[in-house]
């Protein structure tokens, strides 16, 4: 079986992006009752503040897991979120209103 290596769209990477952040507010399942982990490839990578950024799968569900520990819930609001793509990049800004657990992981 051969493996095909496909460069996404800018409209498919803010879709993933966006099923990230909707998974994240959802504890961490997908829309489709999938792990948020299953949204990236294996050498992707996820800049999270006050965390650092997260080399591969491994690492990504390490960030989930400590940033969703501090929370007691969050809700991210997408109208007027801007997007954009560069490359291999989506960047998809948002200040989510949640609470805080008063612990870090």
């Amino acid at each position: 079986m051969a493996i095909t290596m496909q460069t996404m769209t800018d409209e498919q990477r803010k879709s993933v992006a966006l099923g990230y952040l909707k998974a994240f507010d959802n504890g961490g399942v997908t829309s489709t009752g999938g792990s948020i982990l299953d949204l990236f490839a294996d050498d992707a990578q996820v800049y999270f503040p006050k965390w650092g950024l997260a080399n591969g799968k491994e690492a990504i569900g390490r960030c989930v897991s400590d940033v969703g520990s501090t929370l007691n819930g969050i809700t991210h609001h997408f109208s007027g979120t801007s997007r954009s793509s560069a490359a291999s990049s989506t960047s998809i800004p948002t200040t989510p209103p949640g609470t805080s657990s008063g612990t870090r992981g």
